[in-house]
């Protein structure tokens, strides 16, 4: 795997997913911070108390969610580096400019 670390949003995606993460806004500060520490607290009481108390049988299940996800992001990566090439390639060369 790419990410060699498990994240609690990857643990949400696939026990809640219909919890979204609290994000900032432009104009938010880090009053926000602790709302979100709040919060985060509260999802690992009810969301991971199998993986905080020690019991990591869900790791298979979040690898292979964490692998397709860095899939997708592969994906789009080459589908915009595809993009630009031919962007650019579809571009006026300077010299033909003048």
């Amino acid at each position: 795997m790419k990410f060699e670390t498990y994240d609690l949003d990857d643990l949400l995606a696939i026990r809640a997913p219909h919890i979204k993460a609290i994000c900032p806004s432009d104009n938010d500060t880090n009053e926000i911070q602790k709302g979100q520490i709040d919060e985060y607290a509260k999802l690992l009481d009810e969301h991971a108390s199998d993986v905080l108390s020690g019991n990591f049988t869900v790791f298979p299940l979040l690898a292979q969610a964490i692998q397709t996800r860095v899939d997708q992001q592969e994906r789009e990566g080459l589908a915009l580096q595809a993009e630009s090439e031919a962007r650019i390639s579809k571009a006026k060369t300077w010299w033909k400019w003048w």
